[in-house]
């Protein structure tokens, strides 16, 4: 078909030569002078049309031999007048056959691509086909025997569309219609075409038009790649039934975890309608102390490890639902990752049965309280995290309950365990301090707890709610307990349990309502501040918490120039009890306030009976000094008693302004406008003293007893302490008195120093006002 193409082609080319070089001839016979120009052409001609050097050789020849012989039978060549044109035909024809031999060439390399293309056309698996504008076919590859069982020949000159299916072939047309418009990559169209067989085949058609303005369509069997994506869409078409139908959830986000659908169930789980959640963040739905463990999951899911866990999905009504979640990411054919799926599994009723399982196994069924295990792990869990300072262990026994299950009925005893479990919790004021260990046995954890007393005061409340009458069927039976205390100096929970216990057993076999701790030591100490509390509480009622009154003297003249107030605890016996015995217990108890306002107002009564000219200094307590309602009661006391406030100091230790705050500082200050002055007791003990004494309202200072007792020593290291320390006071203008002077040595060399006075055994013991008065009397008489 090529072969005979481009001889038909040579044949036309020569035939239109001898045209020209007839048409030359007859030109050049018309108008002798124009003659050299046909002659000029035949050549140019020649190479353009034939392409072929030794062809546009031969003709040349004859052109140049023609236009000789036309030059000498006209006589003007003869002349030489037309040598020069006959040079320049030779030229021209030198230079036709160099072109006639490039167009070859080119043609040559033509046709032999046009044969390949042809060859590839016809051998290749997919089918190329040319139509024209109308639809006709007008060549088609050899391939369609192939593809499709028909022969190309009886094609030719039919109408190829109509091999497609009916349904088709709208789709078809409009590609052929894009195509004519549009100069772009040729879209491809899915089509079904008729087989020789009488069946259908899937085919993948592409047209483009030529320049010529015919149709150069491929065509491509693609019956696999159309069944496979049909069996895809049918299976997510079936997923997707199964998703929206299934009673788990699913839904699917993009990668910045926007909702982009999610199945129906979602409204049975979490009450949503689907409409609500699309378009939503994901986070939304997802408790946010649960968000961090499915981005964990998620995390592994995208590493390729898909895998379980369990989270709280938030309802629409605000509720919590537990549920299993499966992330998996989703992937584009290029393997980017183009979001996630999750996958939800309702497991709320799982999980509350395992929760009433760890209940069971953690709870005592009985009362409601934490088992002995759980106990344990709360302890440590305590002791671990907030240290073991300020806890104690209290192991609490029901006496009788033997006797109870034997004489009502052990339904009779469960009800009284109930009941204490009840009043340990309200006594406790939380349940999870509270755990039942064993039948009879309970325990109570403690805060708070500073010293032994603290935990047996506690010891004592919690006791004392567990006392009581419980009624059991139609009777009354009175409760008792006993007590064992363990103050935790550990982290270890099982050891303070043990001692709890251990101490709860030597309670109980000394008798019933009481408490013990596991050293007897610690346990009677504590027994002895306890008892001193409730004898302390009970004088205070009672008024016998009374000041009374050490002379201060002159060094120089020895003349009284006040008096300290110091508390006495006057006992029924008529016995007296120092501050010493006492103290510690008021300052733990608090009692301290009591103590402090009960001598401050009776030594304002005293000082109005007081000889003129003398002072009454009051020692107050860290307590008073920080309670902020210190000023007013001053107020109220001196209105009360008449008392001249500038006859009264108040004396505070250094180790009471250990901590001065603010509070402290306006309340010192305020004190200080009423016109009473303040005194720093026990100088030189505490740490912070020239800053008190600088930022502080102190009209005076007194030396500790300590550096009196040790002015006679051959050591003389506290002399020159002492003698320094009244030099700070003479340099700030304060007042100094000297404490504990017993000997006339020490006022001596007090009073060399420059200390101005002294109070001590030397000059009287602290007595009562009317003792006082007595004396005042009698050295007035003796002077007389």
């Amino acid at each position: 078909m090529g072969g005979g193409s481009r001889l038909a082609k040579r044949h036309w080319r020569v035939a239109g030569l001898v045209a020209s070089m007839l048409l030359i001839a007859a030109v050049d016979l018309l108008v002798p002078d124009t003659f050299l120009i046909p002659f000029l052409a035949i050549p140019v001609v020649a190479s353009a049309l034939l392409g072929d050097a030794r062809l546009t050789a031969w003709i040349g020849a004859v052109a140049v031999a023609l236009f000789v012989v036309v030059g000498l039978s006209h006589g003007f060549l003869v002349d030489g007048g037309r040598w020069l044109h006959l040079a320049m035909l030779l030229a021209t024809w030198a230079m036709s056959i160099i072109v006639a031999h490039l167009i070859g060439g080119w043609r040559k390399r033509l046709e032999d691509r046009e044969d390949e293309y042809r060859l590839m056309a016809e051998n290749a698996s997919d089918i190329v086909a040319r139509v024209t504008v109308d639809g006709t076919l007008e060549w088609i590859s050899p391939s369609v025997a192939t593809v499709l069982g028909w022969e190309p020949g009886p094609l030719i000159g039919t109408q190829p569309w109509d091999l497609v299916h009916p349904d088709d072939r709208d789709a078809v047309m409009r590609s052929l219609a894009e195509a004519a418009l549009s100069s772009d990559e040729p879209p491809r169209v899915l089509a079904r075409f008729a087989t020789a067989d009488g069946t259908y085949a899937w085919l993948s058609a592409a047209s483009r038009q030529s320049p010529a303005g015919r149709f150069i369509v491929s065509f491509r069997r693609v019956d696999d790649e159309v069944h496979a994506q049909q069996a895809l869409a049918d299976s997510e078409k079936r997923y997707r039934l199964l998703a929206e139908n299934a009673m788990d959830m699913v839904f699917s986000l993009d990668t910045r975890a926007i909702i982009q659908w999610v199945s129906p169930s979602a409204t049975v789980m979490l009450g949503y309608e689907t409409q609500e959640l699309e378009g939503k963040f994901g986070s939304v739905l997802i408790a946010p102390e649960d968000l961090p463990t499915l981005l964990d999951a998620s995390t592994e899911a995208r590493a390729g490890r898909p895998s379980a866990c369990r989270i709280r999905m938030v309802r629409k009504s605000g509720d919590l639902r537990w549920v299993e979640a499966t992330p998996r990411g989703l992937y584009d054919d290029m393997g980017t990752l183009v979001g996630g799926v999750i996958g939800v599994r309702d497991v709320e009723m799982e999980m509350e049965a395992r929760e009433a399982l760890q209940h069971e196994l953690a709870f005592d069924a009985l009362t409601g309280l934490a088992n002995r295990s759980l106990a344990i792990g709360r302890i440590s869990d305590i002791l671990a995290t907030r240290g073991e300072r300020g806890w104690a262990l209290l192991c609490v026994g029901v006496h009788g309950m033997t006797l109870i299950n034997h004489a009502y009925t052990h339904v009779a005893g469960d009800e009284v365990l109930r009941t204490v479990a009840e009043r340990l919790v309200a006594a406790a004021g939380a349940t999870d301090r509270v755990a039942r260990i064993a039948g009879d046995e309970f325990v109570v954890l403690l805060s708070d707890i500073v010293t032994p007393t603290d935990a047996a005061s506690a010891a004592d409340r919690i006791l004392a709610a567990v006392r009581g009458p419980v009624d059991i069927d139609d009777a009354v039976v009175d409760i008792t307990g006993y007590a064992g205390i363990a103050v935790a100096t550990g982290t270890d929970a099982e050891h303070l349990l043990r001692d709890a216990t251990a101490a709860m057993r030597q309670a109980g076999a000394k008798g019933t309502d009481r408490w013990d701790f596991l050293d007897g030591n610690v346990g009677a100490e504590t027994r002895q501040a306890l008892a001193v509390e409730a004898a302390l509480r009970e004088a205070l009622g009672a008024g016998r918490i009374v000041p009374w009154f050490m002379p201060v003297v002159s060094l120089a003249d020895g003349t009284v120039q006040g008096y300290e107030a110091l508390a006495r605890w006057i006992l029924e016996d008529g016995s007296v009890r120092l501050p010493v015995d006492f103290l510690d217990v008021a300052e733990r108890t608090g009692l301290v306030l009591a103590i402090d306002r009960i001598v401050l107002g009776l030594s304002l009564e005293a000082v109005t009976a007081m000889p003129v000219g003398t002072h009454v200094g009051v020692n107050v307590s860290a307590a008073t000094l920080s309670s902020g309602t210190l000023v007013e009661w001053l107020r109220g006391e001196l209105d009360r008693t008449g008392a001249d406030a500038t006859r009264v100091h108040l004396e505070v230790t250094e180790t009471a302004l250990f901590d001065v705050t603010d509070r402290v500082k306006e309340t010192m200050a305020s004190v200080a406008a009423i016109g009473i002055s303040w005194w720093v007791d026990d100088f030189g003990t505490g740490f912070s003293s020239i800053s008190h004494l600088r930022d502080l309202p102190v009209t005076g200072l007194k030396l500790d007893q300590t550096f009196t007792a040790g002015l006679t020593l051959v050591d003389n290291q506290i002399s020159q302490l002492s003698q320094g320390l009244v030099g700070l006071a003479q340099g700030l203008g304060l007042s100094t008195v000297a404490e504990g002077v017993e000997t006339l040595e020490q006022a001596q060399v007090l009073a060399a120093q420059g200390w101005q006075m002294g109070q001590g055994w030397l000059f009287g013991k602290a007595a009562p006002l009317a003792a006082l008065r007595a004396a005042t009397v009698d050295s007035a008489g003796a002077a007389g």
